[in-house]
C-alpha cells in the first residue's frame, strides 16, 4: 500500500488558505449573519452598525438611541426620521442594511 505525499507546495498553500480564512474571520470582512449579509438596525448594537460602509460610530449611537425611544424601523425608509441620517446618507447605507425578520428553512 502506497502512501500520497502532499508536496511541499501544497502544504504551503493550504496553509496560506488557512491564514486568510482565518484573517477574514477574525476581523469581520465577511458578514457572518446568516441570509443576505446585511445589517438588521431593529437588532443589531451600535459596534456592529459602526461597521456598516458608510456609517460613523455617532450614526450608530442614533440609530440605537431612536430604537430605543420610539421602537423598531418597519422599513428602512423609517431611518430618515433621524437627524444625523437622512434621505441623502440612507441612499449610501441601505444596500448594507435590511428590517426584514431572518428565515430558517423547516423540513
Amino acid at each position: 500500500m502506497r502512501v500520497p505525499v502532499f508536496a511541499p507546495a501544497d502544504a504551503a498553500f493550504a496553509l496560506l488558505l488557512l491564514s486568510v480564512l482565518v484573517l477574514v474571520a477574525v476581523r469581520d470582512l465577511v458578514p457572518m449573519d446568516p441570509g443576505s449579509g446585511r445589517v438588521n438596525p431593529n437588532r443589531a448594537n451600535a459596534e456592529r452598525l459602526a461597521n456598516v460602509p458608510g456609517m460613523d460610530p455617532a450614526m450608530a449611537e442614533a440609530i440605537v438611541r431612536f430604537r430605543e425611544e420610539h421602537g423598531h424601523f418597519r422599513r428602512l425608509s423609517d431611518l430618515e426620521r433621524i437627524p444625523e441620517i437622512g434621505s441623502t446618507h440612507l441612499r449610501k447605507i441601505r444596500p448594507y442594511l435590511t428590517v426584514e425578520e431572518e428565515t430558517w428553512p423547516t423540513r
